[in-house]
C-alpha cells in the first residue's frame, strides 16, 4: 500500500521526470513525496481498514523513502548531465535549429547533442547539421556507434547515395536510424504537423484499434463527473459567492465551443475575466492578461474556475480528457492557416488533456500549432495508461498552482 501511494505521488509531484533539477528542489520535492506519502499511508489504514500504526514505524518509513528517492532522484539526474542523448542529424541546413528548437519548446534541451565531425570524438552541444559535402567525405570504417546514440534523419531530405550507404552499413551494425518524424513522436511525445495528411487519417482505426477503450471512458467520465461535481460543489458555491462580492456581475460564463465531430455546444465555467472582456472584440488570453480579475487569477491557477465543467462532462458534451475545446469563431480562423486543425474533433473535448500539461499557455498561432501536435499524439495513441497520467500530472499542476 505503501508503495503503491508513493508511485501515485512521485506521479503527481512530476518526479518521474529525466530533465535536471538542482539538488535542494530534489531534496524539497522528495521530501514532499514522502511526507505526503506517509500520511495517505495512514488515512487509508484508518479509515478502511480501521488499523494505527505506530509514530516510529512511520516516521522510519518516512526517513528511508525519502532518503531512497532522493538518492535515486541525484543518480539520475548526474547520469543526465554526464551522459546526454548523443545525436547525428543529417538534412538541411536549418534541420538542426529546427530540433534545437523542438527541444526547447518541449523543455528538454539536454536531450539535443548533435555530432558534426566523424573524425573527431568530441562531441558539441550546438546546431550544426551535417551537409552532403561532409557526409561524402565520410570514413565508412569509423566506428560511429560508440560516438553517437542514434541517427535523425530528415524526412523531406534526398540523402545522396553515399549516405544512405553509409546509413545502411550502420543500421546493419544495431545503430538506431530514424525519421525524423518517428522521433519527434517517440521522443518529445508529438507529432510531426508536417507528416500529417490523409493517409495518416486513415491508419488511426479509433473504433477498432481500442474496441472498448472509448466505451469504458465514457463510463469512467460519468462516475468521474458525478464525484467530481459532488466533491467541488462546495468550492464552487464559496468562488460563486466571492466572485459576486468582487464586482457584481454573474457567476457563470457560458461561451459556445466546438466539440467532437465539429458539433457546437456550451461550456459552463466560473467567470474569470471583467464583464466587459470582450467589448473590443475576440481574442485569445493570455497568461498575463489585464482583463482577468483578481480573484480570477486565483481561480485559474487552481482551476476552480474549470470545475463546473463536469455538468459538460455528465451530459456527454466532454470528457475529462481530451483537447481543450475551442470556440467556433477561432476555428474558422485557425482552419485557413492549419487545414488539419479539425482533425482534433475526432474525439471529445476535455477538460485536461495532454497539450495542457506538456506546453505552457500560449496565444500565437506557432503555440496553436505546437498545441495541436501534442493533441494529435493523444489522437493516436490514447490508452488507459496516457489517461492516468495525463489525469496525476493535472492534479500535480493544481497542487503546485500551474495551468
Amino acid at each position: 500500500m505503501y508503495a503503491a501511494c508513493m508511485g501515485v505521488n512521485t506521479c503527481i509531484l512530476g518526479m518521474y521526470k529525466t530533465q535536471y533539477e538542482p539538488r535542494l528542489v530534489i531534496w524539497i520535492k522528495t521530501g514532499a513525496c514522502a511526507g505526503l506519502t506517509s500520511v495517505l499511508t495512514l488515512l487509508i489504514l484508518f479509515i478502511f481498514f480501521y488499523s494505527r500504526m505506530g509514530r516510529a514505524i512511520i516516521l522510519l518509513a518516512f526517513l528511508d523513502s525519502w532518503l531512497s528517492l532522493c538518492l535515486i532522484r541525484l543518480t539520475i539526474t548526474r547520469m543526465v548531465r554526464e551522459k546526454p542523448w548523443r545525436l547525428m542529424l543529417v538534412g538541411s541546413e536549418n534541420f538542426a535549429e529546427k530540433m534545437e528548437s523542438l527541444a526547447l519548446s518541449s523543455r528538454q534541451p539536454w536531450l539535443i547533442q548533435v555530432h558534426w565531425n566523424i573524425k573527431s570524438p568530441a562531441l558539441c552541444r550546438g546546431t550544426e547539421a551535417w551537409n552532403s559535402e561532409t557526409m561524402d567525405q565520410l570514413d565508412l570504417e569509423q566506428p560511429v556507434e560508440e560516438l553517437i546514440d542514434e541517427v535523425v534523419v530528415e524526412d523531406s531530405h534526398e540523402l545522396p547515395s553515399s549516405v544512405q550507404k553509409w546509413l545502411e552499413k550502420y543500421c546493419l551494425r544495431g545503430l538506431q536510424v530514424s525519421l525524423f518524424s518517428a522521433f519527434q513522436e517517440r521522443r518529445f511525445f508529438r507529432i510531426k504537423l508536417e507528416s500529417v495528411d490523409a493517409s495518416w487519417l486513415h491508419h488511426l482505426d479509433l473504433k477498432t484499434g481500442h474496441p472498448f477503450y472509448w466505451q469504458a471512458k465514457r463510463i469512467c467520465d460519468i462516475g468521474a463527473a458525478i464525484a467530481g461535481g459532488i466533491i467541488s460543489l462546495p468550492f464552487v458555491i464559496i468562488a460563486g459567492l466571492l466572485i459576486k462580492i468582487e464586482d457584481g456581475g454573474p457567476i457563470f460564463y457560458t461561451q459556445a465551443r466546438v466539440g467532437k465531430m465539429g458539433r457546437v455546444f456550451q461550456i459552463i465555467k466560473l467567470r474569470t475575466m471583467r464583464t466587459d472582456a470582450e467589448k473590443d472584440g475576440i481574442r485569445w488570453a493570455s497568461q498575463k492578461d489585464s482583463r482577468i480579475t483578481l480573484l480570477g487569477r486565483i481561480l485559474r491557477k487552481t482551476r476552480i474556475d474549470e470545475m463546473p465543467q463536469f455538468w459538460n462532462v455528465l451530459v456527454g458534451e466532454m470528457s475529462l480528457i481530451g483537447p481543450r475545446p475551442e470556440r467556433p469563431e477561432i476555428i474558422t480562423e485557425l482552419e485557413k492557416q492549419i487545414p488539419i486543425y479539425p482533425y482534433r474533433h475526432l474525439i471529445q473535448p476535455g477538460i485536461t488533456g495532454w497539450a495542457q500539461i506538456n506546453y505552457p499557455y500560449g496565444s500565437t498561432l506557432e503555440d496553436v500549432r505546437n498545441k495541436l501536435s501534442y493533441d494529435l499524439y493523444y489522437l493516436k495513441n490514447a490508452s488507459p495508461f496516457l489517461d492516468l497520467q495525463i489525469f496525476l500530472r493535472t492534479v500535480g499542476a493544481m497542487a503546485q498552482g500551474s495551468r
